[in-house]
């Protein structure tokens, strides 16, 4: 299990940000402006503190989160999703959003 107080620290492919292999926590401590947070990390699995009191559940399929079940607690988020790979992502970004008429025609070829 990787234990870190420093969000800017770089990461090695077995603790990336998007599938990490290995079980991550990092934690803030409070100051002045910020109160004590922390997050987990492994896999599917994401949970972290947040400052505000929210219920919510929802059966998630989007570019950010993936596919899966997302829920806020008071004062917890937690999710439980298979990441979208990046490609993906773009290819659903180009071909599925609704674009305005002058990125229509910056998209496409002149003959």
């Amino acid at each position: 299990m990787i234990e870190s107080n420093e969000n800017r620290k770089p990461r090695k492919w077995y603790t990336n940000y998007t599938f990490p292999l290995v079980p991550v926590i990092c934690y803030r401590n409070a100051d002045e402006n910020n109160t004590f947070s922390w997050y987990f990390h492994w896999m599917f699995f994401k949970v972290w503190t947040r400052d505000a009191f929210d219920f919510e559940i929802a059966l998630t399929v989007d570019t950010h989160w993936g596919i899966g079940v997302t829920s806020l607690l008071p004062y917890l988020r937690i999710a439980v999703c298979i990441p979208c790979p990046e490609w993906l992502g773009m290819k659903i970004q180009r071909y599925l959003w609704r674009h305005p008429e002058s990125m229509k025609t910056f998209n496409t070829k002149e003959k």
